[in-house]
């Protein structure tokens, strides 16, 4: 489905006495580290004073997460699977470093075609194990991890099994989430951005069954790193090249959810704040390798997450006054990562020092410190659905 289509919705969902808070990711591989460390001051300006039990996670303060390619990652591990921004970094750290060690090919063929550089089975393991290591997973399905491990037969009998049973773990498990999440990647039938999603969308009907592992692949499996993911018989890369910034598809997927068909109600106002989080600016004129053709495709890959933003900025200028009503926030590192590109998982340092001087900055800090105090405001208490307009003066 287009993440620009709209659906038919009979009715909408409730909004607490906060106003919604919307979290959107950029892709942007190992430099998605950046997007964490960034999270990582948001999240503890929104803690501070709070004893170390009573610290808040992402998926406490946001309704809603979406992600494209890495940044889709980060929303299932945030998201779906409760991570806190640390877990994540550690989690996402480690993966990194054992699926960029070493690759299994090169970017282009001896005939000039395109080929997957990685391992698309080391991408699988290090999302398997995320999954299957996780403290948040439903009882069910704990049990038939739990019950694999004490199979009896050898390890790699075991092993299997295991795999076998995080493997059909359910991204939608008909578990009610207070946050919201979802991931893009393309549909290689059509090239239109599909969205899995965790929750259930009315309007739509029932939805296939997707693995959380599944769609982790698929919104990870960037065209020249990975082959594309099979779900059910359709084939998926990442949405990097259509919704690489997904802020769009994020109000899209909002304004259907709580929003619905009911011509009384904006999204702008039930809106608390939306956050847009990219993984640093990158320069066209590095991108030296590989086809004509590929490349021209990942300049516009770049226009368009800066495009984005700027779009999104002038659509909806009443989200971005400077005023201290400001409700549209965007936090992308402008200096210092145009040299790393998307599996160079040795210069995480880099990437954290560069991170930390633009966080640093007077300018971003006033930004995060009006950007917290939103979030810090989130509550659980929940509204009528007849409620159209939230008061943020």
């Amino acid at each position: 489905m287009s993440g620009s289509q709209r659906e038919p919705r009979a009715d909408r969902d409730p909004v607490d006495t906060c106003g919604l808070c919307l979290l959107s990711l950029d892709g942007g591989g190992v430099r998605g580290l950046s997007t964490l460390i960034i999270l990582r001051y948001l999240m503890a300006k929104v803690n501070f004073g709070y004893p170390q039990n009573e610290t808040r996670k992402p998926c406490e303060v946001f309704d809603m997460i979406g992600g494209t390619s890495t940044g889709g990652l980060i929303a299932i591990m945030l998201g779906r699977l409760k991570m806190s921004v640390q877990e994540c970094i550690d989690a996402y750290v480690s993966m990194f470093e054992e699926i960029f060690g070493k690759p299994i090919r090169s970017k282009v063929s001896i005939t000039l075609q395109i080929q997957s550089q990685y391992d698309a089975e080391i991408l699988r393991r290090c999302i398997l194990r995320i999954v299957r290591d996780s403290s948040n997973l439903s009882e069910g399905d704990r049990r038939a991890i739990v019950e694999a491990a004490g199979m009896t037969g050898s390890a790699k009998t075991k092993s299997t099994a295991i795999n076998a049973a995080t493997s059909k773990i359910l991204l939608d498990d008909s578990v009610p989430r207070g946050c919201r999440t979802f991931v893009c990647a393309t549909a290689f039938e059509n090239q239109d951005i599909e969205r899995f999603r965790d929750y259930p969308r009315l309007d739509l009907g029932i939805q296939a069954n997707v693995s959380i592992v599944d769609a982790a692949c698929a919104t990870s499996a960037a065209t020249s790193f990975f082959d594309a993911v099979n779900i059910n018989g359709r084939l998926f890369r990442d949405g990097g090249f259509k919704a690489n910034n997904p802020v769009n598809e994020v109000w899209h997927e909002a304004r259907q959810i709580w929003v619905g068909d009911n011509q009384d109600v904006q999204l702008d106002l039930l809106l608390k704040c939306i956050i847009s989080i990219g993984t640093g600016e990158t320069k066209t004129e590095s991108m030296k390798e590989g086809v004509k053709g590929f490349i021209d495709t990942l300049k516009r890959m770049i226009t368009q997450t800066r495009d984005t933003d700027k779009a999104f900025r002038n659509e909806h200028r009443n989200l971005t006054k400077l005023d201290g009503t400001q409700r549209y926030f965007r936090f992308n590192v402008d200096q210092g990562l145009q040299a790393v590109s998307l599996e160079q998982y040795e210069k995480k340092g880099t990437i954290e020092a560069v991170t930390k001087t633009y966080m640093e900055s007077p300018e971003r800090e006033s930004l995060l410190a009006l950007c917290a105090n939103n979030l810090r405001m989130k509550t659980s208490v929940s509204l009528s659905q007849e409620i159209t307009e939230l008061d943020f003066s």
